[in-house]
């Protein structure tokens, strides 16, 4: 990436590099993602494949026995940032097991942007591999993420770009080699391809680098290709992440630019191959459109499929919805229908040929925040603790939309196991995804919940086991194994009338004592988003922004006595993952069996919702509430309670922001233990 494309003398390239860094032993990571999210399973293919290096980012800071972040001011090519080796800017944020490499608009050292680099010179450096990147790019002028591979060693060439992307045009990615010839001159060949929108999306990026060849791959699919083997480098490279802003290549920001922006990374792994070197002819065809057996590349997976999965009885009565002589297709499932839906037997459209038939649900004319009160359920499942389930379903619908598949408790307090949406198209397509319990259970329930949309949808060959065995039909998909526990159910709506006292709705919690409180200070800091004497307005708050939203203090309205807000819009595009556009605060002290009151003040441009949720800010990312509230043009107060099942001092505050498109003020945030007033 930092091509140094437009000619800098050697003798100060050697003078920017020599001693820069110190040689120590090469060490191996790995660490286990347990988020939940949507995973490309990509990776190199064929065998003898071992992973020498990988960083799923699950913790809560940088791990520095990986990664250094050590470099020059900048990397030439009339950049404008500062590079900060420590944390002391705030542009490394690790969280819900990504990293965050933050670009700043802040002067520092003469440059007028800070931004962050990551890399492993020193700590780990291989020769020859396959070296893979999941991420999500910023967008906006000026901005230049980039993966990429250098020699330990003072000069400058031999550089492998893997990727690199000029951010006001996200869908084009560049992949660049830098070499000196046989006769000494520098030589740079560069191919370039436009896909979709890399930074809307999770993508992968990675190079298949051997003796006689070095292949690139966006998603898993070839996109350029080297062969000449007197140019391939044959010495050790280590691995290099950043965020550049400016310079020659992509530009200056410009008004349009968005401060803060961020670099999201999911993973960075790297694998090397013993005997064999990459085939001549490509090895990744291009995906099929036609369903298969197997999960599609879009399902959630970060674990590799099972070699030999041993049978095993599935958990799911009647998974195709079929009659039997002995009783109807819709025994034993459960069906809940809030908005009129209608569920049917369909036996004109089945998903394999295993299927005499599917069930349909049509949602004729309305949809809900609430995706669970038009839904089809199946009680009575025995879970053990620490064992880990695979659940799969076929589906399709009648245009592109979401729908929830859920594993609950089905009493109270409703512990919920696993949350994950499947995102449905009109052709018949195998959903996959994998849960730990953390405690043993006689009642758990499957649920796919169907009120995000209305239309038709249809579903069929449900099946849920433990996951590496296989149930009635072969299951060759292992995703993440992804562990939630401990939701509180609680529904609250907002006051009618906003007022200075919290309004709780019947929770099954202790009230809000009302006649004498006692005060205590509010666990969350910076509560009115205002300016202070020693931090800016948004310390310590977090902002993830993976949509092109702003986020910014707002001075000419606000609740009540404050004097700013936050406020955030969305401007073009919103998510069914809402989290990936949030406001955060981390290292919340939480006693078990406590009941805790959040409350909040917020307005939007808009009806429409947003998610509070408080959560575990590390693995397995306990779910403690999750609750929605609707906002509309007044500003109004929310409130609600949760009772913490386990202590800890890593609890996370959260409001999800990416569910609609348009603007959302908040202000005065508090926390504090039910029936005590927050100051």
């Amino acid at each position: 990436m930092k091509a140094f494309r437009f000619i800098i003398p050697l003798l100060i390239l050697a003078s920017v590099f020599i001693g820069l860094f110190a040689k120590s032993p090469q060490k191996g990571f790995a660490f286990t993602n347990a988020q939940a999210a949507i995973v490309t399973p990509v990776g190199p293919t064929g065998t003898n494949w071992t992973m020498t290096f990988n960083d799923e980012f699950d913790g809560t800071s940088l791990n520095r026995n990986a990664w250094r972040s050590d470099y020059f001011p900048n990397g030439g090519n009339g950049e404008m940032q500062q590079y900060v080796s420590d944390n002391s800017h705030n542009n490394y944020l690790v969280q819900n097991g990504n990293l965050q490499i933050i670009a700043r608009k802040e002067t520092l050292n003469g440059q007028p942007f800070t931004s962050g680099i990551i890399h492993t010179k020193g700590l780990f450096e291989q020769k020859y591999g396959f070296y893979e990147i999941r991420a999500k790019v910023p967008y906006g002028k000026g901005f230049w993420p980039a993966f990429w591979l250098l020699p330990n060693q003072d000069n400058w060439v031999p550089e492998i770009d893997v990727s690199e992307i000029l951010s006001d045009k996200p869908s084009i990615n560049y992949m660049t080699y830098h070499y000196y010839n046989s006769t000494g001159a520098y030589v740079q060949t560069q191919s370039q391809n436009t896909g979709t929108d890399y930074s809307v999306g999770w993508h992968t990026f990675a190079i298949d680098w051997e003796a006689n060849a070095m292949v690139w791959y966006v998603d898993g699919i070839e996109q350029k290709r080297v062969t000449d083997t007197s140019i391939i480098p044959n010495m050790p490279l280590y691995v290099i992440a950043n965020l550049a802003v400016g310079g020659n290549w992509p530009g200056s920001p410009d008004a349009s630019t968005v401060f803060p922006s961020t670099f999201n990374i999911d993973y960075i792994r790297v694998w090397q191959k013993s005997g064999s070197s990459p085939t001549l002819a490509p090895t990744n065809p291009a995906p099929t459109s036609t369903p298969t057996k197997a999960a599609p590349t879009a399902t959630p997976t970060k674990a590799p499929p099972s070699s030999t999965p041993v049978p095993t009885g599935n958990m799911i009565s009647n998974a195709s919805f079929e009659e039997t002589s002995s009783s109807p297709w819709n025994t034993p499932w459960g069906f809940r229908n809030d908005l009129g839906a209608t569920f049917s037997q369909d036996t004109t459209t089945t998903a394999t040929n295993n299927s005499r038939a599917s069930l349909k649900a049509f949602l004729p004319t309305s949809s809900s925040t609430q995706p669970w009160v038009v839904s089809v359920s199946q009680s009575n499942n025995t879970l053990s603790a620490g064992q880990s389930y695979t659940l799969s379903f076929w589906a399709k619908a009648s245009a592109t939309r979401p729908v929830r598949a859920v594993i609950q408790e089905q009493n109270s307090p409703y512990t919920v196991y696993s949350n994950q949406t499947a995102n449905l198209t009109s052709t018949w397509t195998r959903y996959t995804f994998a849960f730990t319990t953390l405690n043993m259970t006689t009642s758990a329930m499957f649920n796919i919940n169907l009120a995000d949309a209305k239309g038709s949808v249809w579903i069929d060959e449900v099946s849920l086991c433990r996951t590496g065995l296989v149930c009635s039909s072969t299951v060759i998909f292992l995703p993440t194994v992804t562990a939630t526990s401990a939701v509180s159910p609680t529904v609250l709506l907002p006051s009618s009338i906003p007022t200075k006292t919290a309004t709780l709705m019947p929770t099954g919690v202790p009230p809000i004592v009302t006649s004498t409180p006692i005060s205590i200070a509010n666990m969350i800091s910076n509560a009115s988003f205002e300016d202070a004497n020693v931090s800016p307005w948004n310390t310590p708050w977090s902002f993830r922004n993976d949509l092109h939203a702003t986020l910014s203090q707002d001075t000419t309205t606000v609740a009540n006595s404050s004097r700013a807000s936050l406020k955030a819009s969305l401007p073009t595009s919103s998510s069914t993952q809402p989290w990936v556009v949030s406001v955060s605060q981390p290292n919340k002290t939480l006693s078990a069996g406590q009941s805790y009151t959040l409350s909040f003040w917020a307005k939007a441009s808009a009806i429409r919702p947003v998610r509070a949720v408080i959560q575990g800010q590390n693995s397995p990312y306990t779910v403690y509430t999750n609750q929605t509230a609707n906002l509309t043009g007044t500003w109004t107060r929310f409130t609600f309670a949760f009772t913490a099942p386990s202590s800890t001092t890593t609890a996370m505050f959260n409001i999800n922001l990416a569910d609609a498109i348009g603007s959302v003020w908040i202000d005065e945030v508090s926390m504090c233990r039910t029936g005590l007033v927050c100051k």
